[in-house]
């Protein structure tokens, strides 16, 4: 199975946090490399299959009947073998990994610097790697935004290492960092020269080492914060004065009510009073009438 130097570059996650179980690189039968010291997961891959068929009659390119674990002296010494290839861009730095048929535990990988072939052989890790699936269809399937606290070391040989993977001549080099709901990291990179992907899983801090830092003052300085002061007191502003101009609008409307109140209710009061006067004028008229019938009854009697 053909592997390149960014593939072995996973090896690089294994520096912090020393587990002997760990203290190795796994490689699938598909050619994916995963390094992990317990804490970070980081995978490459497998090579293009472009790549596969040019190298192949050079190095060979053996399948693997089953995943192999290779032991971290065994991966250090294939990468310093490795020939760095700036005339072929990288073809030359990519090997052949295979199970050594004269050893039980042996692992065989097989290099070129252009013109003859070199084999390197070294030690295979026997027991069972981690479940690594698990852990990445976990986050993957609980992704968020939420911020996190990180041990910066863990993610110095992660991001270092992912660097070495994914070289980047241009001086871009983007990382894409996701995260779980349990503020873990998903960390995904490309190397655009081979076209192999890598994907890195990184656990945060829980509990007390996990609260979050606030800022302080001296931190508000340097992030520009007085500047932002400036432009908070100038949206400010502008909104005082937009509600500066709604409040005197609400005013005047509730001036027109209340003049429109007013007359309707001095209109309405004018009408009674001239219903008043009227009916008082009527009631007075019939008084007269009654008093003047009033005399003349008196006047018989």
């Amino acid at each position: 199975m053909i592997i390149s130097k960014s593939s072995l570059q996973v090896l690089l996650v294994t520096k912090n946090d020393k587990i002997p179980v760990l203290n190795n690189i796994h490689i699938r039968e598909d050619g994916t490399t995963i390094g992990s010291n317990g804490k970070t997961i980081l995978a490459v891959s497998p090579v293009g299959a472009e790549v596969r068929n040019t190298l192949k009659d050079r190095i060979g390119d053996d399948p693997l009947s089953s995943a192999i674990t290779v032991a971290e002296e065994t991966a250090k010494d294939v990468l310093k073998n490795i020939p760095k290839d700036t005339q072929f861009k990288g073809l030359l730095e990519h090997c052949n990994v295979k199970i050594d048929p004269e050893s039980d535990r042996g692992v065989e990988f097989t290099m070129t610097d252009g013109k003859r072939p070199k084999v390197i052989k070294g030690k295979r890790w026997m027991r069972d790697y981690i479940q690594f699936e698990d852990v990445f269809k976990r986050v993957a399937a609980t992704r968020k935004e939420v911020k996190i606290v990180l041990n910066r070391r863990r993610l110095m040989s992660l991001l270092d290492a992912i660097d070495k993977a994914c070289p980047d001549s241009t001086g871009n080099s983007p990382v894409y960092i996701e995260f779980s709901d349990q503020n873990d990291i998903i960390v995904r990179c490309v190397n655009y020269v081979n076209g192999q992907k890598v994907m890195g899983v990184m656990q945060s801090y829980k509990g007390i080492e996990g609260q979050w830092l606030e800022e302080g003052e001296w931190e508000r300085s340097l992030c520009g914060k007085g500047k932002l002061e400036i432009h908070l007191y100038k949206i400010l502003r502008a909104l005082v004065r937009v509600l500066w101009c709604l409040w005197m609008v609400a005013v005047e409307s509730v001036k027109c009510s209340i003049k429109w109140l007013v007359q309707r209710c001095q209109k309405q009061l004018s009408t009674i009073i001239a219903k008043y006067q009227k009916q008082k004028a009527r009631i007075r008229k019939r008084i007269k009438i009654n008093n003047k019938y009033l005399k003349i009854i008196l006047q018989i009697f």
